[in-house]
């Protein structure tokens, strides 16, 4: 049965992108897959991929045409995972975010083709305060992290001169995540390449194949398992400028740091419910701020598992996710893929409404022609009474 991750992001990041995105992160030590703390053979890799991929989408028939594995321990690389046990929740969103989406060009460039990062995960320091409208009760209802959309933050250059104060420079996402795989992230610094990477199959799911998903899945993850042992080809040249912007675009405008520029409210605590119930206050003066939202999403992070929170008008679902499985890590990969590149609409706002968070309405020339009208009437008033 697909859980709210994949109901949210199912469109946005299919399992054919995100599986051999899983076996990549392995590929580079990003992610750590071990039996009785013995790391996994590497020759196995497509099949524990696999087993991630297919553990809580399919009925667990399905998971007869793989051979038998034992239970496995998944882990992040230390890096990783000390930005997730400590405050910066924010950061291990962004960075693993945007190794996911470098890797899907890489492994599965017809998913993320047409989409670019446009959303970015920050916090303030404790002497910043924001959101200035207050909880029923009065109580502070700043997030522990929040998420807002790539207008918010500009380059060095897009920084008015008599407002240098009023932006906050973000930590560079791209040279965080550069240690974790320096060869994948290193074009990206380096170089523009009009060639395109090895491509998986798509659709490999197609209702006409579904009958053996697991061994679809699995000659894929094995095919892309071959071309990582060669020598990646480098990114096009619409990936890379894509992700350069994301990473020039580094210095927060705090004038738009308020409740209805927010597009994500997250909360971070060592227990799910108390977070859980942070957020669900925080999504809610979400809401009232942003009548134009059929939806809230929000997030919750505690030591070992992250949640996520739906909210709309008929009522309130969370899914947690366990940091520990091949299926969790399958999920928060998912996540944070589609929480990156996903739009307004993806995000909850109502297709009725233009999201004005990223876009100037445009002014049609029927408008133009009635102001300059109506100006040039006011004028020729305002001449006959003097």
């Amino acid at each position: 049965m697909p859980d709210l991750v994949d109901r949210t992001f199912g469109r946005i990041v299919p399992i054919s992108c995100v599986a051999p995105i899983q076996l990549l992160f392995l590929h580079f030590g990003i992610l750590l897959v071990k039996v009785d703390q013995t790391p996994l053979e590497r020759g196995r890799w497509p099949e524990a991929c696999a087993n991630a991929a297919l553990a809580e989408h399919y009925d667990s028939t399905v998971a007869e045409d793989l051979t038998e594995l034992p239970n496995l321990n998944w882990e992040w690389n230390a890096e990783a995972l000390r930005l997730w046990t400590g405050t910066n929740v924010d950061e291990f969103l962004n960075s693993i975010g945007l190794l996911a989406y470098i890797a899907a060009v890489q492994v599965s460039p017809h998913t993320v083709r047409g989409r670019k990062p446009t959303t970015r995960f920050t916090r303030l320091p404790a002497h910043y305060t924001f959101l200035p409208d207050p909880s029923r009760d009065e109580q502070d209802c700043q997030p522990d992290f929040f998420a807002l959309s790539s207008p918010a933050f500009v380059k060095d250059s897009g920084r008015g001169k008599t407002r240098l104060h009023e932006f906050l420079e973000e930590d560079s996402v791209l040279r965080l995540v550069e240690k974790y795989a320096p060869a994948l992230i290193h074009p990206y610094i380096t170089g523009v390449n009009q060639m395109e990477p090895c491509s998986v199959p798509p659709n490999f799911l197609s209702d006409n194949n579904t009958s053996t998903p697991t061994l679809q899945l699995v000659k894929m993850l094995r095919e892309v398992h071959g071309h990582l042992a060669g020598r990646l080809l480098p990114p096009p040249e619409w990936a890379v400028k894509a992700v350069r912007n994301y990473e020039e675009s580094c210095f927060l405008d705090l004038s738009r740091v308020c409740l209805p520029n927010v597009t994500i409210t997250g909360t971070t605590q060592t227990r799910t419910a108390t977070a859980i119930a942070q957020t669900i206050d925080h999504m809610h003066q979400q809401r009232r701020t942003q009548p134009w939202l059929r939806f809230c999403l929000g997030l919750v992070a505690t030591n070992d598992k992250v949640g996520l929170v739906h909210a709309d008008a008929v009522g309130i679902e969370q899914h947690i996710i366990d940091n520990s499985t091949g299926s969790g890590i399958f999920s928060i990969i998912r996540l944070s893929l589609g929480l990156l590149v996903a739009n307004g609409q993806e995000l909850g706002v109502h297709p009725c409404f233009t999201s004005f968070r990223e876009v100037d309405t445009p002014v049609s020339e029927a408008h133009k022609a009635i102001w300059e009208s109506s100006r040039s009437t006011s004028t020729t008033d305002e001449d006959e009474s003097e």
